[in-house]
């Protein structure tokens, strides 16, 4: 039962942060999200990221007084002001940018292809919270249907350790 509720509270959690992030962008900044060209590598970099996120995050007093993105470009260099995740970006081989948006974009189409919140979806991309994913982010998702359940599957594990911590 303790499990259940852990998973159901990360869910939640991820789905407000989409619904929170989402309200915080601008129509430009929400296409530049929708249409960005998320890989296989790109989602490895950013699991590798997700991985050492609780751990970059314990070593970062500063993190709680982080003041909340209001813009894409605010949520990519958000971060890059702390030691231990420029470290951890590097680890990763990527940059904050493709994190960022690789992040957003996995966490949307998590959502958007899920049957139980698609209609919840919906509603966010037609009252303008959103943008639907490009044709080319659900043709990956629906090509990489196994992984992303896999993907997801590990996003919340990361998320349970972290609070357990």
């Amino acid at each position: 039962m303790k499990k259940t509720k852990q998973i159901i509270t990360v869910s939640l959690f991820m789905l407000f942060t989409l619904a929170v992030s989402a309200q915080q962008f601008s129509k430009a900044d929400q296409s530049v999200i929708a249409n960005y060209s998320i890989t296989v590598e790109k989602v490895n970099q950013y699991m590798l990221f997700e991985k050492g996120f609780g751990a970059a995050k314990a070593a970062e007093p500063k993190y709680a007084s982080l003041t909340p993105p209001r813009t894409l470009d605010e949520k990519i260099n958000l971060l890059s002001q702390l030691p231990s995740f420029v470290k951890l970006v590097k680890s990763t081989g990527s940059n904050f940018r493709d994190i960022t948006l690789t992040g957003t974009c996995l966490h949307i189409l998590f959502v958007a292809n899920d049957p139980k919140r698609q209609a919840n979806f919906k509603k966010m991309c037609d009252m303008g919270y959103a943008e639907k994913p490009s044709a080319e982010q659900m043709a990956f998702a629906e090509a990489h249907r196994a992984e992303m359940l896999q993907w997801q599957k590990q996003i919340i594990e990361y998320g349970k350790a972290e609070l357990a911590n």
